[in-house]
């Protein structure tokens, strides 16, 4: 007979984390939404504002609800003009702007789905990610990246989506004048491009009715992946309206905990649409709660920096890289005697890519430093899911010391069941690492054009998140990083790139580190350390170089080696999301050192293609 002590213990038949919710957090997910299209839940959500709060904010203009309301209607108007029906994709290659925003939910209204591909994917991975797409709108700055893919002949209509558009006078005469300048070459490039405006004459009469009947488990939305795979690949995910409105549930019943979504907040949004995520908790929560939305197409630590001062919103989500330049910039202002005031933050959050357990505790001192009501918010969500997965929403966690080479990212988000699967498909017990894998109502209902993948990833009901994590008693995770990140020892072990580069961060004098496979495969190991090393540690590269390398040859299985160390400055650099930019290290072939008995060695790595 089976003993209690017997029994392999389930952290999903358990459920610790509930323990962190509120008193009313699991009645709230059991209501039901009267609405059965996403527009129509957040059209009626934004009539219920009656107009006290702005919705967006677009460079100085102040765009009201009805005015929200009323702008989609208008892109339906187009929309149905253009021809498009229901079910038919639409292409939209854009970071955020107003009409973005617009037309995004007009494509839902008509019952078309939109396809929203990652702008950082490579060409090829691009050429793949259009759908059927007829219909294209594009932000003239990005256009060229896909000049070849919309001269295509399924393409009938390209729509130039023009950043100075809704921006408030000067700022939009000056810039307006410069991008019109810019943009002339591409207007007339072929007949079926078009502006935004010269859309709304040419269709916007359209006096039919616009709104489709509903289709249960219609793909509203494709997506794509938030970070890319190796070679700049990404993945197109079907969210449909029943799952995307389910999350808007989850969120109610989140904001039970002390309330972070609170109404007339501001809420500041730099991150494009296609990441779920800013989707989500930057545009559509903020919707839903009266809030109000600072839209900035520009992503770089600088803007951000600046924006956050300026606008001073209480929610805005970033990836780690990013927060750690702003609080190195909040630093540097004390410095030259201008302490700034963050006492505005109350949900600042990161997600989308995560950062050292050391840089989690120094950046969220920071932030308290200087008035913050809380540190970072750490957080994990895959498209897949329609964004959030877990969030580490405990008062000053970051201050219990944490002895794992990796971050928390929390506990399970209201309405997700996590847990941690070994390679034979058991559920683990706490403390053991393994792959995450959630359920939850709102996952996708596949993959365009990937049956295979689709049925690898949720074929068994779970989403299988091909993240390396761990589970604690209390319920909260702790995020490794990618599975597929490995090499094979001679001795057929799998070694984690990313354990080699928390074992060399244990060296005092390295402040951030990287590795890299410059082989042809997890088969055909040749190791690139990339390193950062900490200004103030003590010693020279070189006798930083050998001690590394010393510990190395003892950590790392026989016939296993680091090939090359390269040393880089200040930060490691980023993508267009502002994630690190992996994909372009693996293209650095030159410049590495390599320690020897002779001496510190050049080294170089043969290309991969």
């Amino acid at each position: 007979m089976e003993t209690k002590k017997d029994r392999v213990i389930k952290p999903t038949e358990e459920r610790p984390w509930e323990q962190f919710y509120a008193p009313t957090t699991n009645s709230r997910l059991k209501e039901e939404l009267r609405y059965n299209s996403l527009w129509r839940f957040i059209e009626h959500e934004m009539l219920a504002d009656e107009d006290r709060h702005d919705a967006l904010v677009y460079f100085g203009r102040h765009i009201k609800r009805s005015e929200l309301i009323a702008d989609v209607q208008l892109w339906a108007r187009v929309l149905k003009g253009m021809g498009v029906k229901a079910d038919e994709h639409v292409l939209i290659f854009s970071p955020f702007t107003p009409e973005v925003v617009s037309i995004l939910f007009a494509i839902n209204l008509v019952g078309a789905t939109a396809i929203l591909p990652n702008l950082a994917a490579s060409h090829t991975a691009l050429s793949g990610s259009m759908g059927s797409s007829r219909v294209a709108f594009v932000f003239d700055g990005l256009e060229e990246r896909i000049s070849e893919i919309l001269a295509r002949e399924q393409f009938e209509h390209v729509v130039l989506i023009d950043a100075t558009r809704s921006m408030s006078s000067p700022l939009k005469q000056i810039a307006g004048t410069i991008n019109w300048l810019k943009s002339f070459k591409v207007r007339h490039r072929s007949p079926k491009y078009i502006s935004l405006d010269k859309a709304i004459r040419l269709y916007g009469q359209y006096q039919g009715e616009v709104e489709a009947p509903h289709k249960p488990g219609r793909v509203a939305i494709y997506s794509s992946s938030g970070g890319t795979t190796q070679k700049g690949q990404a993945k197109q995910i079907g969210l449909t309206n029943e799952g995307m409105l389910r999350m808007f549930t989850n969120a109610l019943a989140f904001n039970e905990q002390e309330h972070p979504f609170r109404e007339g907040d501001i809420v500041y949004c730099n991150l494009p649409p296609f990441v779920c995520t800013a989707l989500f908790v930057l545009l559509m929560v903020p919707l839903q709660h009266r809030m109000t939305c600072i839209l900035e197409p520009r992503l770089d630590v600088d803007t951000f920096t600046k924006n956050l001062l300026k606008h001073r919103p209480q929610v805005t989500l970033i990836p780690g890289k990013c927060w750690e330049g702003f609080c190195t910039k909040m630093e540097e202002m004390e410095k030259k005697g201008q302490r700034p005031d963050l006492s505005f933050l109350r949900l600042p959050i990161m997600g989308g890519e995560g950062c050292t357990p050391e840089m989690l505790e120094w950046m969220s001192k920071v932030l308290h430093r200087y008035g913050s009501s809380t540190g970072i918010v750490s957080g994990y969500g895959m498209s897949e899911a329609f964004s959030v997965i877990t969030i580490d929403w405990r008062p000053g966690c970051y201050i219990t010391k944490n002895k794992r080479p990796c971050i928390s990212v929390g506990y399970p988000f209201p309405g997700f069941t996590v847990g941690i699967f070994g390679p034979d498909g058991q559920e683990l017990p706490y403390g053991m690492r393994g792959e995450l894998r959630t359920k939850t109502a709102t996952m996708m209902k596949g993959y365009l054009n990937n049956e295979e993948l689709t049925k690898a990833t949720i074929g068994d009901g779970w989403i299988h998140s091909g993240d390396l994590c761990e589970m604690d008693e209390q319920g909260i995770i702790y995020i490794y990083g990618r599975m597929s990140d490995y090499v094979r020892s001679p001795q057929g072990e799998h070694i984690y790139l990313f354990d080699i580069a928390n074992n060399l961060r244990q060296d005092h004098a390295v402040k951030h580190s990287m590795v890299c496979n410059m082989g042809h495969g997890t088969d055909d190991p040749h190791l690139a350390v990339h390193l950062i090393l900490d200004e103030k540690a003590s010693g020279s590269e070189t006798e930083v170089l050998c001690r590394l390398d010393a510990s190395m040859k003892k950590t790392l299985p026989a016939g296993l080696s680091i090939e090359g160390y390269k040393l880089h400055q200040g930060t490691f650099r980023m993508s267009i999301v502002c994630k690190v930019d992996h994909n372009s290290y693996h293209e650095e072939l030159t410049g590495y050192l390599k320690p020897t008995p002779q001496g510190i060695e050049k080294v170089s790595f043969s290309p991969t293609k």
